[in-house]
Protein backbone atom coordinates (compact mmCIF):
# COMPACT_ATOMS: atom_id res chain seq x y z
CA UNK A 1 0.00 0.00 0.00
CA UNK A 2 1.44 3.23 -0.66
CA UNK A 3 2.13 5.93 1.37
CA UNK A 4 1.18 9.96 1.35
CA UNK A 5 4.51 10.50 -0.11
CA UNK A 6 4.88 7.83 -2.98
CA UNK A 7 0.86 9.41 -3.58
CA UNK A 8 2.60 12.95 -3.83
CA UNK A 9 5.61 11.65 -6.29
CA UNK A 10 3.08 9.75 -8.46
CA UNK A 11 1.51 12.95 -8.71
CA UNK A 12 3.94 15.37 -9.54
CA UNK A 13 5.22 12.74 -12.25
CA UNK A 14 2.15 12.19 -13.76
CA UNK A 15 0.42 15.77 -14.05
CA UNK A 16 0.48 17.42 -17.68
CA UNK A 17 2.98 20.46 -17.74
CA UNK A 18 2.04 23.72 -19.47
CA UNK A 19 3.14 23.84 -22.89
CA UNK A 20 2.68 27.79 -23.01
CA UNK A 21 5.61 29.44 -25.06
CA UNK A 22 6.28 33.10 -24.24
CA UNK A 23 8.40 35.47 -26.95
CA UNK A 24 9.45 38.80 -26.57
CA UNK A 25 11.26 40.52 -29.60
CA UNK A 26 13.43 43.47 -28.19
CA UNK A 27 13.69 45.01 -31.52
CA UNK A 28 16.65 47.59 -29.98
CA UNK A 29 18.93 44.82 -29.46
CA UNK A 30 17.68 42.73 -32.16
CA UNK A 31 17.19 39.51 -29.88
CA UNK A 32 13.92 37.33 -29.02
CA UNK A 33 13.81 35.65 -25.46
CA UNK A 34 11.89 32.72 -24.78
CA UNK A 35 10.42 30.85 -22.04
CA UNK A 36 9.22 27.52 -22.31
CA UNK A 37 9.67 24.20 -20.29
CA UNK A 38 12.09 22.08 -21.11
CA UNK A 39 13.72 18.85 -19.85
CA UNK A 40 16.83 18.55 -18.12
CA UNK A 41 18.54 15.15 -17.74
CA UNK A 42 18.68 14.54 -13.64
CA UNK A 43 20.30 11.03 -13.25
CA UNK A 44 18.52 8.57 -15.27
CA UNK A 45 15.35 10.68 -15.22
CA UNK A 46 14.38 14.04 -17.33
CA UNK A 47 12.58 16.50 -15.58
CA UNK A 48 10.84 19.36 -16.91
CA UNK A 49 12.12 22.91 -15.69
CA UNK A 50 11.60 26.40 -16.45
CA UNK A 51 13.65 27.91 -19.20
CA UNK A 52 14.92 31.57 -20.15
CA UNK A 53 16.31 31.59 -23.45
CA UNK A 54 17.62 34.24 -25.35
CA UNK A 55 19.26 35.00 -29.20
CA UNK A 56 20.01 37.46 -32.16
CA UNK A 57 16.36 37.33 -33.90
CA UNK A 58 15.31 34.79 -35.99
CA UNK A 59 17.31 31.98 -34.12
CA UNK A 60 14.17 29.82 -33.58
CA UNK A 61 12.73 30.04 -37.06
CA UNK A 62 16.58 29.10 -38.57
CA UNK A 63 16.80 26.03 -36.37
CA UNK A 64 13.36 24.87 -37.44
CA UNK A 65 13.96 25.46 -41.00
CA UNK A 66 17.00 23.17 -40.78
CA UNK A 67 15.25 20.43 -38.82
CA UNK A 68 14.69 17.16 -40.68
CA UNK A 69 12.30 16.03 -38.98
CA UNK A 70 12.39 12.73 -39.96
CA UNK A 71 15.44 12.07 -38.94
CA UNK A 72 16.00 10.68 -35.27
CA UNK A 73 19.20 12.53 -34.65
CA UNK A 74 18.26 15.73 -36.47
CA UNK A 75 15.09 15.99 -33.79
CA UNK A 76 17.26 15.28 -30.87
CA UNK A 77 19.47 17.92 -31.28
CA UNK A 78 16.13 20.35 -32.10
CA UNK A 79 14.56 19.46 -29.11
CA UNK A 80 18.37 19.44 -26.87
CA UNK A 81 18.64 23.01 -28.15
CA UNK A 82 14.63 23.97 -27.34
CA UNK A 83 11.81 21.37 -25.68
CA UNK A 84 9.26 18.65 -26.74
CA UNK A 85 7.43 21.16 -25.02
CA UNK A 86 7.46 23.33 -28.33
CA UNK A 87 6.30 20.92 -30.58
CA UNK A 88 3.87 19.07 -28.17
CA UNK A 89 0.62 20.95 -29.80
CA UNK A 90 1.56 20.47 -33.25
CA UNK A 91 2.19 16.76 -32.33
CA UNK A 92 -0.79 16.40 -30.40
CA UNK A 93 1.81 14.78 -27.44
CA UNK A 94 0.54 14.47 -24.28
CA UNK A 95 3.63 15.62 -22.07
CA UNK A 96 4.41 14.63 -18.30
CA UNK A 97 6.70 16.40 -15.73
CA UNK A 98 9.55 12.95 -15.34
CA UNK A 99 9.96 10.55 -18.08
CA UNK A 100 13.10 7.76 -17.80
CA UNK A 101 15.54 8.13 -20.08
CA UNK A 102 14.13 4.76 -21.95
CA UNK A 103 10.48 6.72 -22.49
CA UNK A 104 12.18 9.96 -23.13
CA UNK A 105 13.88 8.28 -26.11
CA UNK A 106 10.39 6.25 -27.07
CA UNK A 107 8.80 9.88 -27.00
CA UNK A 108 11.30 11.03 -29.58
CA UNK A 109 10.71 8.26 -32.07
CA UNK A 110 7.03 8.27 -32.09
CA UNK A 111 7.21 12.03 -32.44
CA UNK A 112 9.34 11.25 -35.85
CA UNK A 113 7.36 7.89 -36.87
CA UNK A 114 3.73 9.71 -35.90
CA UNK A 115 4.58 13.84 -37.01
CA UNK A 116 7.68 13.43 -39.12
CA UNK A 117 5.74 14.48 -42.21
CA UNK A 118 3.19 16.73 -41.06
CA UNK A 119 6.17 18.68 -39.30
CA UNK A 120 8.14 18.25 -42.62
CA UNK A 121 5.20 19.85 -44.34
CA UNK A 122 4.93 22.45 -42.37
CA UNK A 123 8.79 23.63 -42.37
CA UNK A 124 8.38 23.18 -46.06
CA UNK A 125 5.96 26.37 -46.31
CA UNK A 126 7.56 28.55 -43.68
CA UNK A 127 10.75 27.86 -46.24
CA UNK A 128 8.69 29.01 -48.69
CA UNK A 129 7.92 32.38 -47.62
CA UNK A 130 11.72 32.74 -46.07
CA UNK A 131 13.16 32.09 -49.82
CA UNK A 132 10.60 35.01 -51.47
CA UNK A 133 10.46 37.36 -48.30
CA UNK A 134 14.63 36.92 -48.40
CA UNK A 135 14.88 36.21 -51.62
CA UNK A 136 17.12 33.63 -51.22
CA UNK A 137 16.97 32.48 -54.91
CA UNK A 138 17.49 35.41 -56.34
CA UNK A 139 14.59 36.21 -58.68
CA UNK A 140 15.32 39.44 -60.53
CA UNK A 141 11.89 40.88 -60.28
CA UNK A 142 12.07 41.23 -56.71
CA UNK A 143 15.80 42.09 -56.00
CA UNK A 144 15.01 46.01 -55.69
CA UNK A 145 12.22 45.40 -53.13
CA UNK A 146 12.59 45.28 -49.25
CA UNK A 147 11.57 42.37 -47.03
CA UNK A 148 8.74 44.29 -45.71
CA UNK A 149 7.66 45.15 -49.65
CA UNK A 150 8.38 41.27 -50.17
CA UNK A 151 5.83 40.75 -47.11
CA UNK A 152 2.65 42.75 -48.86
CA UNK A 153 3.15 41.53 -52.68
CA UNK A 154 3.08 38.09 -50.62
CA UNK A 155 -0.24 38.81 -48.89
CA UNK A 156 -1.49 40.71 -51.20
CA UNK A 157 -1.36 39.13 -54.35
CA UNK A 158 -1.95 35.30 -55.78
CA UNK A 159 1.28 33.99 -54.55
CA UNK A 160 0.39 33.62 -51.09
CA UNK A 161 1.83 33.24 -47.84
CA UNK A 162 1.78 29.57 -47.00
CA UNK A 163 3.28 30.18 -43.68
CA UNK A 164 -0.05 32.28 -43.24
CA UNK A 165 -1.98 29.30 -43.48
CA UNK A 166 -0.99 28.06 -40.32
CA UNK A 167 -2.00 31.42 -38.52
CA UNK A 168 -4.93 31.04 -36.03
CA UNK A 169 -6.07 33.87 -34.12
CA UNK A 170 -7.49 31.88 -30.52
CA UNK A 171 -4.35 29.90 -30.68
CA UNK A 172 -2.04 33.06 -29.64
CA UNK A 173 -2.52 35.61 -27.04
CA UNK A 174 -0.50 38.92 -25.89
CA UNK A 175 0.67 40.17 -23.02
CA UNK A 176 2.40 43.12 -21.16
CA UNK A 177 5.89 43.57 -20.05
CA UNK A 178 9.24 41.63 -20.87
CA UNK A 179 10.36 38.45 -19.84
CA UNK A 180 12.60 40.24 -17.20
CA UNK A 181 9.78 40.57 -15.64
CA UNK A 182 7.36 37.54 -15.85
CA UNK A 183 9.20 35.14 -13.41
CA UNK A 184 10.19 37.91 -10.39
CA UNK A 185 9.09 39.48 -7.94
CA UNK A 186 8.54 43.26 -8.11
CA UNK A 187 10.62 45.61 -5.98
CA UNK A 188 8.65 47.67 -3.55
CA UNK A 189 10.05 51.04 -3.41
CA UNK A 190 8.99 54.51 -2.24
CA UNK A 191 7.68 56.78 -4.62
CA UNK A 192 9.10 59.30 -3.98
CA UNK A 193 12.10 57.23 -4.43
CA UNK A 194 10.76 55.22 -7.84
CA UNK A 195 9.94 59.28 -9.24
CA UNK A 196 13.99 60.25 -8.62
CA UNK A 197 14.81 57.31 -10.73
CA UNK A 198 12.23 58.18 -13.09
CA UNK A 199 13.45 61.06 -13.53
CA UNK A 200 17.55 59.83 -14.01
CA UNK A 201 16.53 57.12 -15.93
CA UNK A 202 13.84 59.03 -18.47
CA UNK A 203 16.25 58.07 -21.79
CA UNK A 204 16.28 54.72 -20.67
CA UNK A 205 12.47 54.24 -20.55
CA UNK A 206 11.41 52.30 -23.18
CA UNK A 207 7.69 51.88 -24.05
CA UNK A 208 6.01 48.94 -22.63
CA UNK A 209 6.76 45.58 -24.68
CA UNK A 210 4.19 43.23 -25.79
CA UNK A 211 4.96 38.89 -24.79
CA UNK A 212 2.92 36.64 -27.47
CA UNK A 213 2.32 33.06 -25.77
CA UNK A 214 0.82 30.09 -27.85
CA UNK A 215 1.13 26.46 -27.13
CA UNK A 216 1.64 26.29 -30.75
CA UNK A 217 5.21 27.27 -32.28
CA UNK A 218 3.79 27.95 -35.71
CA UNK A 219 1.65 31.34 -34.16
CA UNK A 220 5.20 32.23 -32.90
CA UNK A 221 7.47 31.45 -36.14
CA UNK A 222 4.81 33.84 -37.78
CA UNK A 223 5.06 36.46 -34.91
CA UNK A 224 8.90 36.39 -35.35
CA UNK A 225 9.06 36.09 -39.37
CA UNK A 226 7.19 39.57 -39.21
CA UNK A 227 8.82 41.21 -37.11
CA UNK A 228 12.26 40.31 -38.76
CA UNK A 229 10.84 41.63 -42.11
CA UNK A 230 10.09 45.37 -40.50
CA UNK A 231 13.56 45.81 -39.09
CA UNK A 232 15.75 47.59 -41.29
CA UNK A 233 19.24 45.81 -43.32
CA UNK A 234 18.02 42.64 -41.54
CA UNK A 235 18.37 39.09 -43.53
CA UNK A 236 17.72 35.36 -43.17
CA UNK A 237 20.49 33.59 -45.87
CA UNK A 238 21.16 30.37 -46.97
CA UNK A 239 24.73 28.58 -46.07
CA UNK A 240 26.95 28.58 -49.65
CA UNK A 241 28.68 25.79 -48.24
CA UNK A 242 25.83 23.71 -46.17
CA UNK A 243 22.69 24.77 -47.07
CA UNK A 244 21.21 25.93 -43.51
CA UNK A 245 19.39 28.85 -43.06
CA UNK A 246 20.97 31.45 -40.52
CA UNK A 247 21.05 35.02 -39.70
CA UNK A 248 23.96 37.27 -40.23
CA UNK A 249 25.94 38.57 -37.10
CA UNK A 250 27.90 41.46 -38.59
CA UNK A 251 26.91 41.85 -42.65
CA UNK A 252 23.69 41.05 -44.62
CA UNK A 253 25.75 39.93 -47.45
CA UNK A 254 27.61 37.11 -45.85
CA UNK A 255 27.36 34.09 -47.06
CA UNK A 256 28.96 30.94 -44.81
CA UNK A 257 27.47 30.27 -41.35
CA UNK A 258 28.17 29.26 -38.06
CA UNK A 259 27.53 25.70 -38.00
CA UNK A 260 30.23 23.25 -37.21
CA UNK A 261 31.00 21.43 -40.68
CA UNK A 262 33.46 18.94 -40.23
CA UNK A 263 36.76 18.62 -37.96
CA UNK A 264 35.29 21.41 -35.62
CA UNK A 265 35.21 24.01 -38.22
CA UNK A 266 32.43 26.03 -38.94
CA UNK A 267 31.42 26.81 -42.94
CA UNK A 268 32.61 30.50 -42.41
CA UNK A 269 36.39 28.84 -41.35
CA UNK A 270 36.39 26.70 -44.62
CA UNK A 271 34.16 28.32 -46.98
CA UNK A 272 36.69 30.36 -48.62
CA UNK A 273 39.17 27.37 -48.40
CA UNK A 274 36.58 25.06 -50.46
CA UNK A 275 36.36 28.19 -53.24
CA UNK A 276 39.87 28.45 -53.17
CA UNK A 277 40.12 24.51 -53.99
CA UNK A 278 37.34 24.41 -56.32
CA UNK A 279 39.78 26.96 -58.34
CA UNK A 280 42.71 24.86 -58.07
CA UNK A 281 40.41 21.71 -59.29
CA UNK A 282 38.28 23.05 -62.33
CA UNK A 283 41.58 23.69 -65.23
CA UNK A 284 38.62 25.59 -67.40
CA UNK A 285 38.16 28.28 -65.76
CA UNK A 286 42.04 28.55 -63.82
CA UNK A 287 42.38 29.10 -67.93
CA UNK A 288 40.03 31.61 -68.11
CA UNK A 289 42.58 33.67 -66.04
CA UNK A 290 45.42 32.74 -67.53
CA UNK A 291 44.13 33.47 -70.89
CA UNK A 292 42.70 37.29 -69.96
CA UNK A 293 46.14 37.36 -68.43
CA UNK A 294 48.30 36.45 -71.60
CA UNK A 295 46.08 38.43 -73.28
CA UNK A 296 46.57 41.80 -71.39
CA UNK A 297 50.30 41.01 -71.42
CA UNK A 298 51.17 40.23 -75.31
CA UNK A 299 49.19 43.46 -76.03
CA UNK A 300 51.03 45.50 -74.08
CA UNK A 301 54.20 44.31 -75.09
CA UNK A 302 53.30 44.23 -78.71
CA UNK A 303 52.51 47.80 -78.36
CA UNK A 304 54.81 49.32 -75.91
CA UNK A 305 54.58 52.74 -77.25
CA UNK A 306 50.44 52.53 -75.95
CA UNK A 307 50.37 53.80 -72.43
CA UNK A 308 46.81 53.34 -72.16
CA UNK A 309 47.13 49.10 -73.02
CA UNK A 310 50.08 49.10 -70.09
CA UNK A 311 47.44 51.24 -67.35
CA UNK A 312 44.30 48.77 -68.58
CA UNK A 313 47.06 45.29 -67.36
CA UNK A 314 48.08 46.75 -63.99
CA UNK A 315 44.35 48.04 -63.32
CA UNK A 316 43.33 44.27 -64.14
CA UNK A 317 45.79 42.87 -62.01
CA UNK A 318 44.87 45.26 -58.99
CA UNK A 319 41.24 44.57 -59.69
CA UNK A 320 41.94 41.00 -59.63
CA UNK A 321 44.18 41.40 -56.47
CA UNK A 322 40.90 42.69 -54.97
CA UNK A 323 38.44 40.60 -56.78
CA UNK A 324 40.09 37.53 -54.80
CA UNK A 325 40.73 39.52 -51.89
CA UNK A 326 36.91 39.38 -52.03
CA UNK A 327 36.54 36.08 -52.87
CA UNK A 328 38.26 34.96 -49.75
CA UNK A 329 36.32 36.80 -47.58
CA UNK A 330 32.97 35.83 -48.63
CA UNK A 331 31.66 39.02 -50.42
CA UNK A 332 31.69 37.37 -53.72
CA UNK A 333 30.89 34.07 -54.51
CA UNK A 334 33.25 31.72 -57.01
CA UNK A 335 30.43 31.99 -59.76
CA UNK A 336 31.08 35.97 -59.73
CA UNK A 337 34.47 35.58 -59.76
CA UNK A 338 34.44 33.60 -63.29
CA UNK A 339 31.60 36.09 -64.78
CA UNK A 340 33.46 39.04 -63.93
CA UNK A 341 36.92 37.06 -65.85
CA UNK A 342 34.71 36.23 -68.67
CA UNK A 343 33.49 39.78 -68.91
CA UNK A 344 37.20 41.68 -69.65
Amino acid sequence: MKNSNEDVVDFIKNRKISNVIRLYVDRNLRKEYLTYMSYKKVRNDFEAILVQNDNRIGTLLCNFLNCDFKAIQSVKNFVQEYSLTLLAEITKMELKNTYTSNEYEKLINELVEKSGDKLESIKEDFISDVNYLFNVNQLEEIKDLTSLQRFYVLTMSKNNSKALSHFENDKLNIALGDLSRLNTPLNIIDENQAIEIAKVNKDRILPIPYTFESNDICQLLIIELQEIVCMDKFEIKKCKNCGKYFVPEKRTDELYCNNIYEDGRTCKEIGSFKVKQKMINNDDDLRTYRNVYQKLLLRTRRNPENLQYEKEFENFKEDNRKMRDKLDKGKVTYEEYVEWLNGI
